[in-house]
């Protein structure tokens, strides 16, 4: 079903050696062809990538009626390599500006800025490139230059997110997505199956949506997709819809580690996305939901948030959510907060780990390039120990948000200690009186906290 919203939409990916010692390689190029397969018919999409310098690596072109751009655009993606001496994350951001010399006007841009380290070479990103839409800027890991990145997405009126591990990516990737008019976001659910494992992922489809997308997303390629019972290193995804029907379809669009239902005119009520796991070993699932409405019938119900991007150390982070039903409020909700935070920020890690630190050699061929050595050797040091332990984790915490006296829902983290990125991701599930209709809403944000000096 073609969109009479179409969105132009160009992830720009890091492509420099530092992905591929960092383990961000494998789940990148899932997840960014994962993006890519969730493209409407009348879309636009392109693929720019980056190291030394930037370069287009898949024309912007529009989505044609049969899907076959989406496939070919995943395919540039895997054949991505990561190799690059530097990051020239400038190089990168005016490689896909100038790709939108040939979007239609009166479209809805995005640039997507994917990032695991420091800016090390070429054009410093900011000021902007002139011509610079709103840029979703993903800093990936506990070693990237959040406060850069932070920079980047509110300069261009984008918004920034942060993975903490690399199996956010994809919840990350879907939230962007729902960025785009006609979509909203219902489900955004990260899961580990273990071992012969069945699992089932919420979503309530509210009135009158022209079309429903579920997808799920794995981290090991090796294992295949089936939509009957699981064999051996398979996972079988299923949908049970409102009336507790289980049904079977063919994906929409597939690759590996990943699949589309694009399903026309959605019952209303409460889906869920079936999965069934045949391995041995725990396999990491990221199930999204998504209503489109590009007809403008469905229910105007919207989740939105206000919050700071910024504070210092040590000050609360307070946060509004706003829900509404065509502009006006819908009280009586539950809405779940799950906030992730920093244990340790990278200037309390680098005095942690001192002594650890000083044996640390970094190579001599990118001393050219290294304008931190501390945190050159932090991010050294936590790639070597990551497979025995974390030196970089993270704390997470529920809570319910109350209502708020101005309206709406209030929220506030006190345990602001550490300097870096905090998450927060919201789940709602309802029902409005106005519309007459059940519903679920999800949305993921984060707020930088600076050391203030």
């Amino acid at each position: 079903m073609p969109t009479s919203t179409p969105v132009v939409a160009i992830p720009v990916v890091d492509t420099s050696y530092s992905m591929t010692s960092s383990n961000y390689v494998a789940i990148t190029v899932i997840d960014t062809k994962a993006f890519l397969n969730n493209a409407l018919p009348g879309d636009y999409i392109g693929v720019a990538s980056y190291d030394t310098n930037g370069r287009v690596t898949y024309n912007l072109t529009q989505v044609d009626q049969n899907l076959t751009v989406p496939v070919t655009a995943a395919a540039a993606v895997q054949n991505l390599s990561f190799t690059g001496s530097c990051t020239n994350m400038g190089g990168g951001l005016q490689t896909a500006v100038n790709m939108l010399s040939s979007a239609p006007a009166g479209v809805n841009k995005g640039l997507v800025l994917l990032s695991d380290g420091y800016q090390n070479c070429g054009t410093n990103p900011l000021p902007l490139p002139a011509g610079t839409p709103p840029v979703y800027s993903c800093a990936m890991g506990p070693a990237s230059d959040q406060n850069l990145m932070q920079q980047i997405a509110t300069q261009s009126g984008g918004q920034y997110y942060y993975a903490p591990y690399v199996f956010n990516m994809m919840q990350i990737y879907n939230q962007i997505r729902a960025q785009t008019p006609a979509a909203q976001l219902l489900a955004n659910g990260y899961k580990v199956a273990q071992a012969y494992d069945y699992l089932l992922i919420p979503a309530t489809v509210s009135a009158g949506n022209d079309l429903g997308q579920f997808s799920v997303v794995w981290s090991d390629p090796n294992y295949t997709f089936t939509n009957g019972q699981p064999g051996l290193n398979q996972l079988s995804v299923t949908l049970v819809t409102p009336a507790g029907v289980v049904i079977t379809p063919m994906p929409t669009l597939q690759g590996g580690a990943y699949v589309v239902f694009n399903i026309p005119n959605p019952a209303v009520g409460l889906w869920y996305i079936q999965i069934m796991y045949g391995g041995t070993t725990p396999q990491g699932l990221t199930g999204g939901a998504f209503e489109y409405a590009p007809s403008g019938n469905a229910a105007p119900l919207q989740l939105t948030v206000d919050a700071t991007s910024v504070v210092r150390k040590g000050q609360p982070i307070t946060y509004h959510a706003h829900l509404t039903d065509d502009g006006k409020p819908i009280t009586g909700q539950q809405i779940r907060a799950l906030v992730t935070r920093p244990k340790l920020s990278q200037h309390s890690a680098i005095k942690a780990y001192a002594s650890d630190l000083k044996n640390i050699k970094l190579p001599e061929e990118t001393m050219d390039t290294i304008q931190h050595p501390d945190l050159a050797k932090l991010d050294l040091l936590y790639r070597q120990r990551l497979t025995e332990e974390d030196l970089l984790p993270h704390i997470k915490g529920g809570s319910i948000l109350s209502a708020a006296k101005q309206g709406g829902y209030a929220g506030t983290i006190h345990e602001t200690h550490e300097a870096g990125s905090y998450t927060v991701e919201l789940e709602v599930t309802g029902f409005s009186d106005k519309s007459k209709t059940p519903f679920s809403r999800s949305r993921r944000f984060n707020v930088v906290v600076t050391d203030g000096d």
